[in-house]
């Protein structure tokens, strides 16, 4: 990408960011403990710790996550409330709208129940992300270690286990 493509993009996001912050004053963020009867129990694999998270004024957002280990596999879990903000969803989005094949990795869209997805597997360290974006305002963030290629589905069934309607119904 050349300086001048860069540059709009950064003066886009800014503008973009200004909007948001203006048209999210009057949002406040879940707090971070609404998202822990999200965390579905899941066969096979065990909840590592507890549910931990945060909810912080500026950027207005809040997150929790869940660590998941079924042997040398591992996975967590994060809920993230960015309240629409662009500033904190532009990236995401960005991510959203793109697929990749490469030889060291690949990025395929998805849906899970309506709302946008991606998943992204890197083949040399065997690590697995999936995002969904819910209702223009929360991401759900799956990361996963030590996972081979042909484990990618499993993980991305976690998706269904989880109750993406009651997460949107969280925005109202």
């Amino acid at each position: 990408m050349n300086l001048k493509k860069v540059l709009v993009l950064v003066l886009l996001i800014c503008f973009s960011a200004s909007l948001s912050v203006t048209a999210n004053d009057e949002k406040e963020p879940v707090n971070w403990r609404e998202f822990k009867p999200f965390c579905p129990s899941i066969p096979g694999w065990n909840k590592v710790g507890d549910f931990k998270g945060a909810t912080i004024p500026i950027p207005k957002m809040s997150q929790g996550t869940q660590d998941y280990v079924a042997g040398k596999k591992k996975f967590t879990i994060l809920f993230v409330d960015s309240v629409g903000d662009l500033m904190v969803l532009a990236p995401i989005k960005s991510i959203l709208d793109m697929e990749v094949d490469t030889s060291t990795h690949y990025q395929k869209k998805f849906t899970a129940e309506g709302h946008p997805g991606v998943v992204i597997y890197d083949f040399t360290n065997k690590a697995a992300e999936i995002l969904v974006f819910i209702a223009f305002r929360f991401y759900l963030h799956i990361t996963g270690e030590n996972i081979e290629e042909q484990a990618v589905d499993g993980l991305k069934a976690i998706i269904k286990l989880i109750d993406i309607a009651g997460i949107a119904e969280l925005a109202k």
